[in-house]
This record gives C-alpha cells, structure tokens and sequence, in this order.
C-alpha cells in the first residue's frame, strides 16, 4: 500500500576507471542505502530516531501529493487535508495550500537525483534530490 510500484529504487554514483580491457573498474561509488534512517521497524539495523540522525535519510519520507507535486504544488490547490496538514507557499507567490499528508505517495523513484557535480577543488560530490528538495554534499 505504501508502495504501489512494488520497489524503491537506490541513487548509487560510481567513478569508474577505464582498465585497458574494454571495460571499467570501480574505484569509488556512494550510495543512499548507506545513509537510510528509520523509525518503523526496530529489528532493522538503520532504526533510530529520525530527527537525531543527521546526515542520514529518512526510508519512509513521503512528501505532500508525491513526486507530481513537487513538480507542481498547483495539483495540490484545492485538496483537502485528510490526516494532518502542511502548508506550503507556490513559487509563484499565491496563497497558501493545504495538503493532505495520506503517507500513500510512495513510489521507486522516491528521491530522484536531479544533478551530480564533482567539485575538485574541495574533492566533493554535490548531489541535488527533486523530492526532498535537498542538496547532499559528500566527501569524495
């Protein structure tokens, strides 16, 4: 119920480097899987207290009307809140919405990376996140 794809796909980056046999080796790589946090299920190894886990994802982030309305808050005029309610302000500077907040907008492609750019005068890694609305730094 909470996905209704029936996956949740990782953001994974690999710098490869080419081996001189027609393909490549992996001589570094980040992935998102190793940065999750979850407070649903203490029997899994990334449970905590979100809120206390800084640097680290939340696995059951789900934001107002999903991925579509990130996209596009006009979807969300008019909704009516269900369980609780968020409000959030269009960049086009229209009023306030109210949101329903259903925790059923899951889907794979539950954070989807936008960029990544390599800043090599801080050997950093910048990624920027559409759903969360997030720009993660890492150390390369």
């Amino acid at each position: 119920d909470l996905i209704p794809d029936n996956e949740v796909w990782d953001n994974l980056i690999v710098e490869l480097q080419p081996n001189g046999r027609g393909s490549a080796d992996i001589v570094w790589q980040w992935s998102l899987w190793d940065h999750l946090v979850q407070d649903f299920d203490s029997g899994k190894p990334n449970f905590g207290v979100v809120s206390e886990e800084l640097g680290r994802f939340d696995l059951n982030f789900c934001p107002p009307g999903g991925k579509p309305a990130q996209r596009n808050l006009e979807l969300l005029a008019g909704a009516k809140a269900k369980e609780r309610t968020a409000y959030v302000r269009s960049n086009t500077g229209r009023t306030t919405f109210e949101i329903p907040i259903e925790g059923k907008t899951g889907e794979k492609d539950w954070v989807h990376a936008n960029s990544v750019s390599y800043c090599p005068q801080r050997d950093q890694v910048l990624i920027s996140l559409l759903v969360p609305c997030e720009i993660i730094v890492v150390d390369h």
